[in-house]
């Protein structure tokens, strides 16, 4: 894969990941796959690398309780992606945001 093509499946990914669809912010892994190609662990890795200069990060969360494995595409596909804070937030950037502290 080119840089281009690298680059452009980064921008994509990072899209589909802050787009949020209904109530629910991500998407799945199968949805990532058909629209990133067989590789798009690989895009999700370099987006990672990308996110984390901002303070962001990208969380797995998978449909059961047990952990995600990375290498495993079958927990992957059902998995849903999603982009999260690194750090957590201070108390007076919470209140700005609009969040109640009680």
């Amino acid at each position: 894969m080119s840089e281009a093509e690298l680059s452009a499946k980064v921008r994509r990914a990072g899209q589909m990941l802050l787009y949020q669809r209904h109530r629910v912010p991500g998407v799945k892994g199968y949805e990532l796959r058909r629209s990133l190609g067989k590789g798009y662990m690989r895009v999700i890795k370099v987006l990672r690398a990308q996110l984390e200069n901002i303070g962001l990060t990208v969380k797995i969360m998978p449909e059961s309780d047990s952990p995600v494995n990375e290498e495993d595409e079958e927990a992957l596909s059902s998995a849903r992606f999603f982009v999260v804070l690194k750090d957590p937030l201070s108390l007076y950037d919470a209140s700005t945001a609009g969040w109640s502290i009680d």
